[in-house]
């Protein structure tokens, strides 16, 4: 789908988003709740949010995270096993996608959440009954809860969810990808039936080109500018001072097709030299088909750039995208 807002309406979107964005500054106190306000503020919407800050102070998450903390190399073992599968399955070579394995060690093993710590997230381990970060104690786990300072991962974030938070827990293509983990999470370390999940998207491009260049055009252009390098006889005109080189070229192909072995390798050399002539003499034929290719290339990235699925929110009225969604 294509936003109708235009190159004209595209400027005065960027300075609307700025305006709002220097009103609500004030009002937030970290990135998140600045890029949250923000969007709200664009939006003019009256759903209700809930931050995963908020998520992680409530009885629920403390619940669910010292079962798993109980458990930890059980879902540990789990864990890992799910994605070696998944891997194996998908045919992916690194051990980074979906995510990466918990670490487990003899003596600790890494617990699927994060730690907040002077700004930065944390891999915290356990070790025995207390949570460390690199190599130092912090304490247990319930002292860290109401420090303020645990956060779930994705795949935990995805489980508590759809196990607790939610009727129907709805994804982007992003985190689609990794829902089957989740799914057979569920499952083998729960013990429950994966509840059923949806995966919503929408692709947006910014009405500020023309037509999409035609891909199969170009391909077209590529595949005779390369016959016209490698055989150039077949585009000399019959009104042309050198036609007589290209029938002697075609004469030639035609005695080597009906089986001439005698003189294969002169009638063979003397094709080279004619095709070298006649290349230089639709030198300029050649030269305007390079710069049509050029040009479609160049309208081609053009392209790529305004049509890119992944710009900021700011760019789009928040009308067209509830209308291409039906929501009223």
């Amino acid at each position: 789908m294509v936003g109708s807002i235009g190159s004209e309406g595209l400027v005065n979107r960027v300075d609307q988003a700025f305006e709002v964005s220097f009103d609500i500054l004030p009002k937030a106190t970290n990135l998140a709740e600045f890029m949250r306000l923000w969007r709200k503020g664009l939006e003019h919407s009256g759903y209700r949010e809930i931050t995963v800050s908020d998520i992680a102070k409530s009885t629920i998450f403390r619940e669910f995270s010292l079962y798993i903390i109980q458990n930890a190399r059980d879902f540990a073992k789990v864990h890992n096993e799910i994605l070696e599968e998944v891997r194996r399955r998908r045919k992916i070579r690194t051990k980074a996608q979906p995510f990466k394995n918990l670490k487990v060690e003899e003596e600790s093993v890494e617990l699927p959440f994060w730690v907040l710590l002077k700004g930065k997230r944390e891999r915290p381990y356990l070790k025995g009954n207390v949570v460390e970060v690199g190599g130092e104690v912090l304490g247990y786990w319930d002292e860290l809860l109401e420090l303020g300072i645990v956060r779930p991962r994705a795949v935990t974030l995805s489980l508590l969810g759809r196990l607790y938070l939610a009727d129907l827990f709805v994804h982007g293509l992003g985190g689609a990808g990794y829902q089957e983990v989740v799914d057979e999470i569920i499952a083998r370390f729960f013990g429950l039936k994966p509840p059923l999940y949806a995966v919503v998207t929408l692709s947006m491009g910014l009405n500020i080109l023309g037509n999409k260049p035609d891909i199969g055009a170009l391909k077209r252009i590529e595949l005779v500018l390369r016959d016209m390098e490698d055989h150039p006889e077949k585009y000399v005109r019959d009104d042309s001072p050198h036609f007589d080189e290209a029938k002697e070229v075609f004469k030639i192909i035609e005695e080597l097709k009906e089986g001439e072995r005698s003189n294969r390798k002169k009638l063979t050399l003397r094709i080279r030299e004619l095709r070298g002539e006649l290349r230089r003499y639709i030198t300029k034929d050649i030269s305007l088909m390079r710069r049509r290719r050029e040009e479609m290339v160049r309208d081609l990235e053009e392209w790529k750039v305004i049509s890119f699925r992944e710009y900021p929110f700011i760019l789009f009225r928040f009308e067209e995208v509830k209308d291409a969604l039906h929501l009223r």
